[in-house]
């Protein structure tokens, strides 16, 4: 170390060595550090060699590339310096261009999924009726046409560009279609701001709303079908959907809702594993397999059985004064049967006033008993409940004398009224042997 003033350990020394050691585990600087970067392959598709250009030309844009640099010298990297190679290889990029995206790989390589047709009729849903909710402010007076006018015209061209992208199975599509063009040839639609008189604004706003109103029914006859299924397939047997409060917002319109139901429940094979009440508006799910709805109608049948062997056991318990004795067998027995029938009969009365009301014959086939049995298996069993209630309520408030075969029908047809005041009866009891007892215990102490 001689003619150096710089003692063995020091500083710039140490980091001379080791930058020495570094370089000798380098491969050899051809290309240099910082400068022969691989390219990094993303998934993207490599942009293809520029054209030579003609003599005398310069280009008016230089990107780097493996082995390149930017303006300037390109940087060397001297393994005596104590400029970190890292630092070397930020500044061979600091002076380059940025890379554009367009120049890694073409927009079309960036593929935006197009949207399905059940999404492109939900958009056009949502339009159409934002629309009509506007219409009706402005034909009730809440707000001004020429203050929407740009927002009628945006409309005007987001349902337009919607419309071309439907592709509805059957004459669904051409329905929609129709009432479209209806809706194009009305001059208020398409130059929302022109001044006209006011009967003639009103006329419009008129056909415009029954369109879109027109518009929005055809289009949700089209998805809520496929939406009830995917609902139906993923709950288990018995499961109600109340279908009014559900779809209440894609169709404000209770008859409007009560005709796609109709549609549900009569066209045959629409819904999977799916039954249609239109009187109750609920829509039931019943089981896919044959051997599970069988068994929901034994399951029917054993509940009934063990029913009467209930009120069979209630005639053998021997208690003092209790109402049954066990020659009242057959009395209660013929009384639980009629009960059932008035009970049967009241449900059947009901169904046809729905549908004389709905102005259409009860549409019903033996082939649906056992999917009906399974999808209200569990209504059925409350039914049941119920009568067994309502017959040991008749005899216990009646007596065996009052507790005939018409009264048990009666019973039967008004069950829900007679459970009822049954319960209402039981209260008021109960409430007023509690006033006794507390008046007692008040009045104990002072005695």
């Amino acid at each position: 170390m001689a003619g150096s003033n710089e003692k063995p350990g020091s500083p710039s020394q140490e980091g001379s060595s080791i930058h020495d050691h570094i370089a000798a585990l380098r491969p050899p600087p051809d290309p240099p550090l910082g400068l022969a970067l691989a390219p990094v392959s993303v998934g993207l598709p490599q942009p293809p060699a520029p054209p030579p250009l003609p003599a005398g030309a310069t280009p008016s844009r230089s990107i780097p590339r493996a082995g390149e640099h930017g303006p300037g010298p390109a940087p060397q990297h001297d393994p005596g310096s104590t400029t970190s190679p890292l630092t070397l290889l930020r500044a061979s990029f600091a002076d380059a261009p940025p890379l554009l995206l367009s120049e890694v790989a073409p927009a079309a390589t960036f593929n935006i999924p197009p949207r399905s047709p059940r999404e492109a009729l939900h958009e056009l849903r949502a339009e159409v009726s934002d629309l009509r909710d506007l219409l009706c402010k402005i034909t009730a007076g809440q707000a001004h046409l020429s203050a929407y006018a740009e927002y009628v015209q945006k409309a005007h061209r987001d349902i337009g560009t919607l419309m071309r992208t439907i592709d509805a199975p059957g004459e669904g599509q051409r329905h929609l279609q129709n009432l479209w063009e209806r809706m194009v040839a009305c001059p208020l639609l398409r130059s929302p701001g022109t001044e006209v008189d006011a009967q003639q604004q009103l006329h419009d706003l008129a056909i415009l709303d029954e369109a879109c109103g027109k518009m929005v029914l055809q289009i949700c006859l089209l998805t809520i079908p496929q939406q009830v299924n995917e609902w139906l397939q993923n709950a288990p047997a018995g499961y109600c959907i109340p279908f009014h409060r559900v779809f209440a917002e894609e169709l404000p319109e209770k008859e409007d809702r009560q005709r796609v139901l109709c549609y549900l429940a009569t066209e045959p094979h629409l819904l999977k594993c799916g039954i249609a009440d239109t009187a109750s508006g609920l829509i039931y799910r019943y089981a896919p397999s044959a051997l599970m709805r069988a068994a929901s109608l034994l399951l029917l049948g054993f509940t009934l059985c063990a029913s009467t062997a209930v009120l069979f056991l209630v005639c053998q318990v021997p208690i003092a004064r209790w109402p049954l004795q066990p020659g009242d067998v057959s009395a209660v027995l013929v009384s639980w049967f009629a009960l059932l029938i008035g009970l049967l009969v009241h449900v059947g009365v009901d169904m046809t006033k729905w549908n004389q009301t709905q102005g259409r014959p009860a549409i019903s086939t033996l082939s649906d008993s056992m999917h009906w049995v399974n999808a209200r298996i569990g209504g059925a069993l409350f039914k049941i409940a119920l009568a067994l209630f309502g017959t040991l309520a008749l005899f216990f408030l009646g007596g065996p004398e009052k507790a005939t075969a018409l009264n048990a029908f009666l019973v039967g047809y008004s069950l829900d009224s007679f459970v009822g005041l049954f319960g209402a009866s039981i209260e008021q009891r109960a409430a007023a042997q509690i006033a006794v007892l507390t008046r007692g215990r008040a009045i104990a102490p002072g005695g």
